[in-house]
Order: structure tokens, then sequence, then C-alpha cells
């Protein structure tokens, strides 16, 4: 039995620390427990023909062969030695153990390790020892310090609480245990038996999750999902979403269960309906716009040989990708989708599909699907990364759905409340039929978010970020427009085939390639503003959209003006 020396130093601020603590700390500088019961001799490696029995009946009886010392009680203590660990964080002032949360102390802004990979960060110790000393006080505060938890964890999450951090981005609070303890998960019911199909084949490269009292864990985590939420149904892969927080949460199956029901709620609203063809649809139409919308090279090509989103990404969305990755990229993946919103998602599949790009273009059909089969390895820190590059460059209105639970408003002062109050609802994104979306190949943009970024994104340059394109005729454009928009008709641009026909305009649009397009239009000559959209699209513009309602949408703001 291995034992931690904790005792033998004065005011030893390590001392103080938890047993799990110090353990985690004393693995992070180099210990390791099978080498020290090694060095105690109580493991003796020995040829595996020599732990073999002599006989072995169909029974699973064993006769013969000696009994291994691995398989008996060892009841033997060693004490694992802490000097290593002491000598690694001698240096560190005893301030530095009780950080002042109220100040917003985290103790890691001044060590260079904090600007290295997140895979250093982790391993480092006494950056880690920061960290735990940080987040175990954010803790113990929350949920009084959860906007400081939020705060901390866009930095990293360190493993040891990772747990605990990932149920106070969920919001998970209250009598968890006592709540879990009133489902009922030992009556029968229909879904039993598909439950027992799925957890077998679920991580099972994972020692924990494969063992007898992992699966007999997964049983009464899921079928507590299932009763408490009788409006809803088990659909497979809900076993896989759930593996992330029972391996979190092995010996805490009521914290599992509350972060499940959580996070269900909060990425995979209605998903999990009897019904949700309506739902599944709509998320991968979005998907498919927000690729043409930052990949339109991609975009084509995926297009050109029918390559579509319903082929390959519906496991991705419908485990947030647990069916796809082993745990521990899902770790790396989650600390970062937790802190999003319940569009993140749909950037990571933008990142993965933008990180096979090359081996996609050069593929057909065929080949496609034999890649996504099996999927190559990914970087999962550059996925990370990407991701949330492409949610920051990507309108909140492109990502909106119909069926997502309504988005908290991050500003009271944001451009669509206060469309909303001034009673203008035409500028506010709603709902799209779903005909509509799968039909259009470039996403749509609200009247409030093209306000505003006409308003503020600006390069150093002063220059717009965005470049309105009025396709409506002369005569439209001339009554009234956005300002500095220019004026490409779409009877005249656009050939009897539909492509983008050369004209005195085209120099300006093409100077604007990186940058935000947005085609408007008026809203009964919404099939040219498409048209327009997607002509541009097939000459591989990136950041092509067009505005929602067309230009009536700002009849009643005062934001039209006549052209000089």
């Amino acid at each position: 039995m291995p034992c931690l020396a904790l005792v033998s130093l004065k005011r030893d601020q390590l001392s103080e620390r938890s047993m799990r603590e110090v353990y985690h700390l004393w693995q992070l500088a180099g210990g390791n427990v099978e080498q020290e019961l090694k060095k105690q001799k109580l493991i003796k490696i020995k040829p595996s023909i020599l732990t073999l029995p002599s006989v072995m009946v169909v029974e699973g009886e064993v006769f013969g062969g000696d009994i291994s010392r691995s398989q008996q009680l060892e009841a033997t203590t060693i004490v694992l030695p802490l000097h290593t660990l002491r000598s690694r964080l001698a240096h560190i002032p005893p301030e530095k153990y009780y950080p002042l949360i109220t100040q917003g102390e985290s103790g890691t802004d001044e060590l260079e390790t904090s600007q290295l990979p997140l895979v250093i960060r982790e391993r480092d110790v006494e950056y880690q020892l920061h960290r735990l000393l940080s987040f175990q006080r954010l803790l113990q505060a929350y949920p009084h310090k959860a906007d400081s938890i939020l705060k901390e964890a866009r930095k990293d999450t360190p493993p040891f609480y990772r747990a605990l951090v990932w149920a106070a981005l969920l919001n998970v609070d209250g009598a968890v245990a006592h709540t879990y303890q009133l489902i009922d998960k030992e009556t029968p019911t229909p879904t039993d038996r598909q439950i027992e199909v799925d957890i077998p084949r679920c991580h099972q490269y994972d020692e924990l999750l494969s063992s007898p009292q992992g699966h007999a864990k997964f049983t009464r985590v899921l079928k507590a999902w299932v009763v408490s939420h009788p409006h809803l149904v088990y659909w497979q892969g809900l076993d896989s979403l759930c593996a992330p927080f029972l391996y979190l949460n092995f010996n805490n199956e009521a914290l599992a269960y509350s972060c499940l029901s959580r996070f269900i709620e909060k990425y995979l609203h209605k998903f999990f309906l009897r019904d949700n063809s309506a739902i599944i649809q709509e998320y991968l139409a979005k998907f498919s716009h927000m690729i043409a919308f930052h990949d339109p090279h991609l975009f084509n090509h995926l297009d050109n040989i029918g390559f579509i989103p319903e082929l390959y990404a519906i496991p991705w969305f419908l485990t947030m990708y647990t069916h796809v990755f082993p745990l521990q990229k899902i770790f790396l993946l989650w600390d970062t989708l937790l802190l999003g919103e319940a569009s993140l998602p749909l950037c990571v599949g933008v990142a993965l599909l933008r990180q096979l790009k090359d081996r996609l273009l050069q593929f057909g059909f065929n080949e496609c699907i034999l890649l996504f089969s099996d999927m190559p390895d990914i970087d999962m820190e550059r996925v990370v990364r990407e991701s949330v590059q492409v949610f920051c460059s990507t309108p909140r209105s492109v990502t909106f759905r119909q069926h997502e639970r309504p988005r908290p408003d991050p500003s009271q002062a944001s451009p669509a409340h206060n469309a909303a109050q001034a009673g203008q609802q035409d500028l506010v994104m709603d709902g799209v039929s779903l005909p509509e979306l799968k039909r259009e190949k470039c996403p749509r943009v609200c009247g409030a978010d093209l306000l505003e970024l006409l308003a503020h994104k600006r390069s150093h340059s002063g220059r717009a970020k965005v470049l309105v394109v009025d396709v409506r005729s002369p005569e439209e454009f001339a009554r009234g427009t956005l300002a500095d928009a220019i004026n490409m008709p779409a009877d005249t641009s656009l050939g009897p085939d539909g492509t983008l026909l050369m004209g005195p305009q085209m120099e300006v649009l093409s100077s604007y390639r990186g940058k935000i397009i947005a085609v408007i239009g008026s809203r009964n000559g919404w099939d040219q503003v498409v048209k327009f959209a997607e002509a541009i699209l097939v000459q591989e513009f990136p950041r092509v959209c067009t505005l929602h309602k067309g230009v009536e949408v700002f009849r009643a703001s005062g934001a039209l003006m006549v052209p000089s």
C-alpha cells in the first residue's frame, strides 16, 4: 500500500494539501508507483508461460501453477518519496499557496510556462500547482464565483479539477445527489436492451469504462436520464455522450448524470426527441452554410462530388464528437466547447474539415467515404484553436437555428436587442423553413448584424471589413441603399447560365476578397439575391452571405440612404 510522507516537516505547505492533490503533483514530478513497487521488490516480472495453470476446466476453475502475488491482497506499506516534488516547489513563496480570489490572483500570469503549448503546461508541476490552488478557492466559492471560474477556464482547465470545472461551466448546482437518488434506475424500461447492446462497444479501450463496474455505472446513469426525461428518447450515441462525464465522475454518478442532462439541454436541445429529423436536418444545413462561408473552395469540391454532411457529420453532432475521438482528445476539445455557445460545435466541424482539406480536395466520393469511416489522426489543439477563430469571425445570425435553445443575450445593448426593443423585429433573425435552408448554399445574416458590421468592423486603414453588394436595378438602388454599397444588378451581372459576368464593379468586388460580402436585394427578388451570392461562391469568394428578408427591413430604421 503506497503512502505519501507528508508530516515530516514543520509548517510544510505541501502537507496542508489533500492527499489526492499531492499524489497528482508527485506524478507530474516524475513519480511512478510501479517503479517504486519494483524497487521494494513487490513486483516481480515472470515469463508469461510460468503464470499459466496446469489445468483449466470449462467452468473456469483452474488447478496447478503458482498463485501470482499480484492477485493477492498485499498489506505492505511503502512510503513514496517526496524530495523531488519538494525540490521542484521549494522556490514558491508560502503566500502563493493562499491566492486571493477576490483580487483575481491566478499566480500563473508571471510564469514563463503560461505562454507554452497546453500539452507542456499540463505536465509542468509548478504551473499546475498554481492552477490547482486558484481553482480550489474558486470552486469552494461556487456558484458565487461562477464568472471567475469561466474566466480562468478560458486560459486552461487543470485536469485534476476538470470534473468540477465542467460542472460549474454547465451551471450544475443544488442537491444533485438527492435528485439522482430519487430516480428509479431499477425498473425495466423498453430501452434497457439497446443500452445493454451499446455499452460494451463504448470506449472499450479504456480499462475503467470497460470494467464490470463501469458497465453497471453506465447503465444506471443512462437509465436515470431516460426515466427523468420522459419527453425524450434514447438514441444510439447517448452512451458515447455519457462517457466523458462518467470517466471524470466515476465515483460520483449523480454529478455525471447532472452534467449529462445540462450538456444535452444546452448543446443538443431537442436532438433526442422521438422525431428529431427536422432538428438534425436544420443543423446539417447550417453546417453546410458554415463550410461555404469559411471555405468555398472545399465546399464547391464536396458539393460537386455529392459528399454532403448527411453522409458523415450526423455522428459528429449527435455525440459531440465523442463517437469519433478517444477520451483524451475529447477532454481537450470539450474544455473549450463548454466555454462557448451552442453553435461552437459547428465551428469545430469546419475546423476539422479544414485540417483534412488537402486530402479531401484530392479525393472523389468513394475515397471521402473511406476517409471518414476511419478518421485519421487529428491535431486537436489545432482544431480547438481554429474553431475559436471560426466562431469569432462568424456573425451570430449565421448560426441561428429555430430549434436551438433560446440564446441568452450577452449584452442588453446588442444590436439585436436594441432592434427588438424599438419594435424593429424585421432586423432580428428568425426561423427559415427547412426546404429554403437546404436549397440555399450561402448563409443569411440579419439586418441588425449587418448594421453592426458596417459600424464597427473596420480595419486599421479605416476601410470597412464588409462589402454590401446591392443586386437590385439601378432605379431601385438610386431610391435608397446602405452606406458604401455597390450596385451590381443581377439582371446584367449574371449570364444565362448563372455565372458572374465581368463588369465595372468587379474590380471593387475582387478587392474585398477575404472580407464579408453581404448580398442584398428586395424581398420580392429573393431568387436573384440567392443566385448572385452563389455565383460569387462559385468564384471561391469566402464569407459570402445574404441579407435575411431583403432591404425592406431597413426602411423603418432609417439606415437607407440615397447614394451619391
